[in-house]
């Protein structure tokens, strides 16, 4: 049996964060377009970023939202959704407990809002909490088992309880492992590599500091400005000032390319893709040498 929450709410207030994110992101970008190059422009396009960023975390809970479902068959309870699977055997359930019996529970770490949670809060008498649901602790129904316990919100709970006795008292057809496990992109090797994800924070706070730089110096930099030198450090090609943007665009690029490669390539080749991060802290260490040459004229 699949069983789905219902997510009417969430899918209201996930069209409602959306549409606030999305307006926050045009005036950002309408004001980007209209304002003078300078400090305050790098502070609107910090801001954009973050809309950005927050933009993708909505997405993120989108999905999951839309795709949360439970599964209960002979062998135990599976919780999934886009990016993950949660398994629980028959055998590890010790009962099944309506959530209005727990304390207040602390705050959620997770994913949240109106109609949607992922993450996990403890209460009393349960401890600590994982989240599979769209409604509040007091209309969950919590799964109880040894190593933690899970909260869910069926649509239907009066036939999920009905089926998840019939199928448990069937007996199981095989043993299955109490694990969560990652599904889709969530399940790519490079996610849990710390050193390519060192790498490309520090690429990408160099080349952001990069072009904070350029446009706060930008006003104060002549017409023509040399972009390359010779080597006998004579410069032999110039260009308007507003080449100097030239330098964070191509790092910015080299990021990109070097963290899709190494998206690409980390399951079969790791050393080469955390190769690929740690070279682009050299490129940007180039760009950063032509960056201060040319901004100390």
């Amino acid at each position: 049996m699949r069983e789905r929450p219902p997510i009417t709410i969430g899918l209201i207030a996930a069209v409602i964060i959306g549409l606030a994110l999305s307006v926050v992101s045009y005036v950002l970008v309408s004001t980007i377009r209209t304002q003078a190059i300078g400090p305050s422009l790098a502070f609107s396009a910090a801001l954009l970023v973050v809309a950005l960023s927050l933009m993708g975390m909505w997405a993120y809970g989108l999905i999951e939202l839309l795709t949360l479902h439970y599964v209960v068959d002979r062998n135990g309870i599976v919780l999934a959704t886009a990016f993950a699977r949660q398994t629980i055997p028959h055998a590890a359930i010790q009962g099944v407990v309506e959530g209005e019996s727990a304390s207040a529970p602390s705050r959620l770490r997770g994913m949240t809002w109106p109609g949607y949670l992922r993450g996990t809060f403890t209460a009393e008498p349960f401890g600590r909490i994982s989240v599979w649901a769209t409604e509040p602790l007091l209309r969950q129904l919590v799964l109880v088992t040894d190593s933690g316990c899970y909260g869910i919100s069926p649509a239907n709970r009066g036939r999920f309880l009905a089926d998840y006795a019939m199928r448990r008292d069937l007996g199981a057809l095989e043993l299955i492992p109490q694990e969560l496990t990652p599904v889709g992109v969530a399940s790519w090797s490079i996610w849990h590599d710390g050193l390519v994800w060192v790498a490309i924070a520090l690429s990408l706070a160099l080349d952001a500091v990069l072009a904070t730089l350029s446009l706060a110096r930008y006003s104060a930099l002549p017409a023509i400005i040399p972009l390359h030198w010779n080597a006998q450090g004579q410069a032999d090609r110039l260009a308007a000032k507003s080449g100097i943007f030239a330098l964070p665009a191509i790092g910015a690029g080299v990021l990109v390319l070097s963290l899709v490669l190494a998206i690409a390539i980390h399951h079969h080749e790791r050393f080469g893709a955390r190769l690929l991060a740690w070279g682009s802290i050299g490129i940007q260490a180039a760009l950063w040498t032509a960056a201060w040459q040319i901004l100390g004229t």
